[in-house]
């Protein structure tokens, strides 16, 4: 298992379409993924759960990643909270 904390970017924070990309991102990875957003543990794979975190830019989050590709997906979902997907 992997954890990482990283800080939220992006203006819109982890609400709406970004966290419906951030599902979908994390649903192509077979390892589990979950937030902990203010002591909240979360399932990554859930776009209700993901809004329901209400993470905004500048909170920080911990990810966690856990299974066989746990490494890809923790590099891609981290880069991807903090905004700086595709770098």
């Amino acid at each position: 298992m992997l954890e990482k904390t990283v800080l939220v970017g992006g203006k819109e924070g982890l609400h709406a379409r970004p966290a419906a990309a951030f599902v979908k991102a994390a649903s192509k990875f077979k390892c589990k993924v979950s937030l902990n957003h203010k002591g909240r543990s979360i399932n990554a794979k859930s776009t209700i759960d993901m809004m329901m975190s209400a993470a905004s830019e500048g909170d920080l989050i911990i990810i966690r990643t856990d299974g066989e590709d746990e490494e890809a997906a923790m590099g891609e979902l981290s880069r991807l909270i903090e905004g700086k997907a595709g770098q």
